[in-house]
């Protein structure tokens, strides 16, 4: 019983009077660019080292608006084959154009401008910043941190340096996305990348980029520290951090003995105690960083493919509902929406056939992942409003059919009327001979036939 309580004394403890030297801090947040390629067009056609072309142009540009030095390439897939290939349909490249940021001067400038480590004497050092451009409108900016305190790090501490960095983050990074963004979208059309061109789609250089450019983060923390792991929930201290509520759980999706992962909508938790053991299998966190980043990617861009059918569907009314909508219109509009259909049932193609990895952990945390948020819904979402818009598509062929029935209906009356005259024509001139008919009465006569026989069509026609 002595034991008993000596060891919940000692997890309070450790609870309590928690400290943390070392901290990684990935901070990340998607930003859109409204570039949505068309990879049916791109595999179908097999272009060729698009991505090679794109990197060469970029790389030629020299941005006079940009202070950072930025290095343009493309992500290579092969080692994070484990953690990314989950996301990548079956025999498709799985690689991201990316901006890789190598000169951090300004960023310094800005922690002292705003003193983080003068007021909680830690020191902050960016370890990466990367821009990721993905095909379906979306991009995503990371940045992670190293945190290192000699007197630690309380969990309080940890929270608001948290928050001042978010705010740093977004203050460095805005303008940088929204410039490199400018650059890609410009690459895209000179290289003639094929890609969707809607009117309803907005302009890159129209967009308030406080609204459209790093409007959320998510921020995950990695602790490597064997004294954690004493705890019977090490994830617990931390709640604070992870939840906005206190009763919400705080549960651990790892599946190996030698590291404890949570996630949560904005804010996640990976515990390590890397101790050499070569029984368990190794760790890598970046993986499990990019996991994360790649699916809050994927839920954004599904989160803008929602707004963009609203704005689709308003658009092709608009345009259907013009007083003369003619064959020629209804065309052209049936061809723009089964485009846009097409496009977003491509982008929704590669979420159901996601390649599952044979990674049981990774598999595991993609599911909770989805889970926590709510993909599937938004998924079912999205699929809701493609039905309004294909009932649209099949209202639009009735439409078109009703014009065209319309104009041979106009054809044929046309066509009767001209037989009609013929006829009294040929009437007038086979009892010419015989009456003997002045010519003006042979004319009117010929006149009153016409427009006797245009009224009695007319008048069938409306009546119809």
């Amino acid at each position: 019983m002595i034991e008993q309580k000596t060891y919940e004394d000692n997890q309070h403890n450790i609870a309590t009077e928690l400290k943390c030297h070392n901290i990684n801090e990935y901070i990340f947040a998607p930003f859109d660019t409204f570039v949505f390629l068309d990879s049916d067009e791109i595999f179908s056609n097999k272009y060729e080292n698009l991505r090679d072309q794109l990197i060469e142009y970029l790389t030629s540009i020299t941005p006079k608006f940009l202070q950072s030095k930025v290095q343009w390439m493309i992500e290579k897939s092969d080692p994070l084959k484990a953690s990314k290939g989950v996301f990548s349909l079956p025999g498709s490249e799985n690689s991201f154009i990316s901006a890789k940021i190598t000169d951090f001067e300004d960023f310094y400038t800005l922690l002292e401008l705003n003193e983080i480590e003068h007021v909680y004497s830690t020191i902050v050092k960016p370890i990466n910043i990367q821009i990721y451009f993905n095909e379906s409108g979306v991009g995503s900016c990371s940045l992670d941190l190293s945190l290192t305190s000699e007197s630690g790090l309380s969990v309080n501490m940890l929270d608001k340096i948290s928050e001042s960095l978010n705010n740093l983050y977004k203050e460095y990074l805005e303008d940088i996305c929204y410039e490199l963004t400018m650059l890609y979208v410009d690459a895209i059309k000179k290289v003639n990348v094929p890609h969707f061109t809607f009117s309803f789609i907005p302009d890159i250089k129209q967009v308030e980029k406080a609204k459209a450019f790093l409007p959320w983060t998510h921020r995950i923390y990695h602790v490597d520290d064997a004294s954690l792991f004493e705890l019977e929930n090490p994830g617990e201290p931390f709640k604070s951090l992870l939840t906005p509520i206190a009763s919400t759980d705080v549960k651990n999706f790892a599946v190996y003995p030698n590291r404890y992962i949570y996630f949560g909508w904005g804010h996640s938790l990976i515990l390590s105690m890397n101790q050499g053991n070569k029984s368990q299998p190794e760790f890598d966190v970046y993986n499990y960083i990019r996991l994360v980043q790649i699916a809050q990617t994927n839920w954004h861009c599904l989160d803008n493919i929602s707004k963009l059918i609203d704005l689709a569907r308003i658009s092709f009314y608009a345009d259907t509902n013009k007083k003369k909508s003619k064959i020629k219109i209804l065309t052209k509009n049936i061809i723009k929406v089964r485009n846009f259909t097409k496009c977003m049932e491509t982008i929704l193609d590669s979420f159901d056939g996601i390649n599952i990895t044979f990674d049981t952990e990774k598999r595991r945390l993609l599911d909770q992942l989805h889970k926590r948020w709510l993909q599937q819904d938004l998924i079912q979402k999205v699929r809701n409003k493609l039905t309004v818009i294909e009932e649209f598509l099949d209202f639009l062929y009735v439409r078109k059919k009703e014009q065209r029935d319309g104009s041979l209906n106009t054809i044929l009356s046309v066509i009767t009327i001209i037989s009609i005259v013929e006829v009294i024509k040929a009437f007038i001139e086979f009892s010419n001979p015989v009456f003997n008919f002045a010519p003006e009465f042979n004319l009117l006569s010929f006149v009153i036939g016409s427009m006797l026989s245009v009224v009695c069509i007319l008048f069938i026609a409306f009546r119809e």
